[in-house]
């Protein structure tokens, strides 16, 4: 019993290292003072002003009403895990342990500018890649399991969150997410 359960959890390490390893070796040859060339289909990081031509669905109740524009903003809902703490290392506090149940990506139109010109964003294929739900999709009623093996979108290697984190209840998003 130990021995599968130190099996499945070694393959799971082993799935979170290929990534990053993949990662590595796609960001290996980048450097930041060159401008490298652009290949169509390629992908890159691009950093510069961002213009948001069309907001993301349910920015302003999602975002806690930021008063800039929201073109892009990655979203987790989870449920408490009864009895179960979390240390928070960084800022040396314990929280509620969370059970994530469903996590995405909103957003609208937007661009960023940089001095070679303006390039259009489109994060849609972080849904793709990450099988994730869109908010107006999310059910939260019944039992509502995590997928303990799943890597949802907002602890993606491909998204890292720094600033504007906000947590709010589900039910300040009625309207937007569907309560049965």
């Amino acid at each position: 019993m130990v021995d599968g359960a130190l099996t499945l959890l070694c393959l799971y390490y082993a799935y979170r290292l290929a990534n990053a390893v993949r990662l590595y070796r796609s960001l290996s040859g980048v450097t930041p003072d060159g401008s490298p060339a652009i290949v169509d289909g390629e992908r890159v990081t691009v950093e510069g002003a961002v213009t948001v031509d069309e907001e993301a669905p349910a920015s302003d109740p999602a975002t806690d009403g930021l008063s800039a524009p929201v073109g892009m903003y990655v979203w987790q809902a989870a449920f408490p895990r009864s009895g179960q703490k979390v240390i928070d290392f960084e800022n040396r506090t314990t929280r509620q342990a969370r059970a994530t149940f469903a996590s995405g990506v909103e957003f609208g139109s937007f661009t960023v500018a940089t001095e070679n010109g303006e390039f259009r964003v489109d994060p849609g294929w972080l849904r793709d890649v990450h099988d994730a739900d869109r908010l107006a999709a999310v059910r939260p009623v019944g039992f509502l399991p995590s997928r303990t093996w799943h890597v949802y979108l907002w602890n993606s290697p491909y998204v890292q969150l720094a600033d504007h984190s906000t947590e709010l209840p589900l039910e300040r998003l009625r309207g937007v997410v569907a309560f049965s």
